[in-house]
């Protein structure tokens, strides 16, 4: 292993990247701003914690049927499905075709600054904007 000299001088471990960076509009920060916002509606919520998973979160009440989650973050907003679905088009590609229970439902929670949150249903043909659970 490399060492390299830390800022007190002291020689120290230097630790090669795990992954490849993670894009901008993945931040942790909002996926547990997600996670709390599901959680006070009463879902039970699992997080996903691996390096750029394909699903954030999965949610569900006791008696319904699981939701898979991505959450993202953007500095612009977007006014509509299509706008969301050319930004973020292999995301909504990849998510069209997630092996999943027949009955769950595949969404794209977006949130920015100036909008806040814009959730999208995933079908296998695009999005379909809907209410926040």
């Amino acid at each position: 292993m490399k060492h390299v000299m830390g800022s007190l001088g002291r020689k120290v471990d230097a630790v090669p990247p795990l992954a490849p960076s993670v894009p901008v509009t993945r931040s942790r920060k909002t996926v547990f701003f997600a996670r709390d916002i599901l959680a006070g509606l009463g879902y039970t919520v699992v997080r996903n914690s691996a390096v750029l998973p394909p699903v954030d979160l999965v949610a569900w009440l006791p008696d319904d049927d699981p939701v898979l989650i991505q959450v993202r973050r953007t500095r612009r907003p977007f006014d509509s499905a299509r706008m969301v679905a050319g930004k973020f088009h292999t995301d909504v590609k990849q998510l069209g075709r997630i092996q999943k229970p027949r009955r769950a439902r595949v969404q794209i929670w977006l949130y920015s600054f100036r909008q806040g949150w814009k959730v999208y249903d995933v079908h296998p043909g695009g999005l379909m904007e809907t209410e926040l659970l």
